[in-house]
This record gives structure tokens, sequence and C-alpha cells, in this order.
């Protein structure tokens, strides 16, 4: 079963279909792998913009917006590498306001509710990898 993309969806999409016995995983990915030192010290991230790991995708110029910015184009990094955009952000994971997920839910999209998604969010904090957790 082919996963496109090894950001930080991607790669736990293929992670999880790899757990299922009878699946054989491909996860392709359009960039490269990055030294590792580069990618375990998120203050390096911005480093990484401009670069061959990353799209270097703008936005179309905008009407009320990036007065001050060339062309009225906001940079808009996204990563092309093992690890996605993650490669570009510092690593930083923020969660979706509550009311936004309520909202989706209230416009039909079941199991999208803050309390539906909110176990998720927890395991994904919760890292209990003690190899993990050592290196750190």
């Amino acid at each position: 079963m082919p996963s496109v993309g090894g950001g930080s969806a991607g790669s736990v999409v293929a992670s999880r279909l790899s757990e299922i016995p009878c699946v054989s995983v491909l996860l392709l990915e359009a960039g490269g792998i990055v030294a590792p030192l580069l990618n375990d010290v998120p203050a390096l991230a911005r480093q990484f913009w401009f670069t061959n790991l990353d799209w270097q995708f703008k936005t179309v110029p905008q009407k009320h917006t990036g007065l001050g910015l060339v062309n009225r184009q906001v940079i808009w990094p996204s990563g092309k590498g093992l690890g996605g955009s993650g490669l570009l952000n510092a690593m930083l994971n923020v969660r979706g306001n509550r009311k936004n997920y309520d909202d989706w839910a209230a416009q039909g999209a079941t199991g999208w509710s803050f309390k539906d998604v909110f176990p998720y969010f927890i395991k994904l904090e919760d890292n209990r990898n003690s190899e993990y957790l050592a290196k750190w």
C-alpha cells in the first residue's frame, strides 16, 4: 500500500498501516533525508528555508495584507524531505482551537469534535518511548 509523503501525518499513516500483518507499505517522499544533527536541533529549522528541502511556495499577491512584502506575497515554507514541514517549523505542534473542531462536527464531520479528537492529542503528547526520552 503506498503512502505519499513522509511528513508529520504521512509517516504516522505509513507506520500505522505497517502494523497490519497482511499489509506491505511503501512510503514515498519527494525530498531526501536530513543529517541527524540538523534534524534534531529545532533552532536550526530556519536554515532549511529556501533550500532543496523547501518547496518554496508563496501565496498569490495579497490585496489587503503583505504591504511590506515583495510583490505582497507571503512566504509559505513547506518541507520536502523525510519529516515534511516538521523540518521547517522547529518541530512545534500546536493544537487547533476547540471551537474549530466543534464547528466541523456541527457541520457534519462526524468524529471531528474536540471531544472526539482530544484522545488523539493526548496520545501524541504522551511520549513514553524510553529510547527517545533517554536521548533528551
